[in-house]
Parts: C-alpha cells; structure tokens; sequence
C-alpha cells in the first residue's frame, strides 16, 4: 500500500464494480502501522463503504524477533515469530493504536 489513496479508490472500484466485502491488506508497511496519517485515505474509505479490512501480519522486525524469542530451539523461535505468537501481537498492536489516533 505505497500509494494510499490509489489503494482507497480500488477498493472501492473492487467493492461497488466487482462485489468484493472487504480488502486484505498488509500490516506494519516501511515499519509504519495503519494509524499513520497517510493511511487514513484506505481507512476512511472502508468505513464508508461499510466494509472489513483484513490485517495480514508479517514477519516481525528483527529486534523484536532477537528480544522475545532468541535463545529458543530454532524451530520453536521461528514459529512463535509467525505463526505461533507473533502474527496476532501485531494485529493486535495495529487493533490497539487505531482508537489513539482518532481522537
């Protein structure tokens, strides 16, 4: 989502000329989350069309892999960095901070 209002006007072409429900979109996108003011465009424009955006998390920057899960077997750090843990922190940090930036 490099151009935000680009991504806003597609979704709503993809919602009113294609009949989607929603968007997947990426979390932390260049290490910013989805409060950052230039993604206001995509948010406003989902609340409009009254329709769910779904966070698709990735793989957590380095520093946090290295503080919550180095010295874990190899196998069992990597998982907890996706799939096991670490995916649902940060949508639920994007979740936590959207409230804060609207008011």
């Amino acid at each position: 989502m490099r151009s935000p209002s680009a991504a806003a006007d597609e979704l709503e072409r993809a919602v009113v000329e294609c009949g989607l429900k929603g968007a997947l979109i990426s979390g932390t996108i260049d290490g910013k989350f989805l409060d950052a003011p230039e993604f206001a465009p995509v948010l406003a424009r989902a609340e409009r069309l009254d329709v769910p955006l779904y966070i698709h998390p990735g793989v957590p920057p380095e520093g946090v892999r290295a503080a919550y899960y180095d010295g874990l077997p190899d196998g069992a750090s990597f998982m907890l960095a996706i799939a096991g843990w670490g995916w649902h922190a940060e949508v639920a940090v994007h979740i936590l901070r959207l409230p804060c930036r609207a008011h």
